[in-house]
């Protein structure tokens, strides 16, 4: 029954279309309606982004960017103490989950050391790290040998503070 509707519909799409474009022609002398509107050739300002995730509130959405951004930090910490990469965790958005393995040993301690509001605001493009690629899918980079500040004890507290937060 719903395919017989479905494609009856079609069908009077399908028919009437030409009318409704016929009956519509003058408005475009005033720059609406119709199918080729006068206003197309008008150059239009860029288009606010949709929300990542439609449905939730602007508090739900502040705590899943600050979620993301607390794993983020515990992995890139994790993969530094370890000198290679770990899995990532479960829920990171697949922009940010594509890019973290790209990034090379330099560009993890120069994040790392950015802190949370630094991560924050790279991630969400506001103000990116300087020698740091903006968030988007890269090749799997090679690790280079663990850089010496590991041993540093501010290191050892940060890499703490992110398994306590795991």
């Amino acid at each position: 029954m719903m395919r017989f509707l479905s494609s009856l519909m079609k069908a009077m799409r399908g028919a009437f279309g030409g009318i409704w474009s016929f009956v519509t022609w003058p408005l475009t002398w005033f720059g609406g309606g119709g199918s080729q509107s006068a206003a197309a050739d008008v150059p239009r300002p860029p288009r606010a982004k949709a929300p990542a995730a439609p449905g939730l509130t602007p508090e739900e959405l502040d705590r899943a960017h600050k979620r993301t951004v607390s794993q983020v930090r515990g992995w890139i910490l994790s993969t530094l103490d370890a000198g290679a990469h770990q899995c990532l965790p479960p829920g990171l958005p697949r922009g940010v989950a594509s890019w973290l393995p790209g990034l090379s040993t330099s560009q993890l301690v120069t994040l790392s050391r950015s802190g949370i509001a630094g991560i924050s605001a790279h991630i969400g493009g506001v103000r990116p790290v300087e020698g740091v690629p903006s968030v988007r899918a890269l090749p799997v980079a090679r690790l280079d040998a663990v850089p010496p500040e590991r041993d540093d004890e501010s290191f050892k507290q940060d890499l703490r503070a992110a398994y306590a937060l795991c």
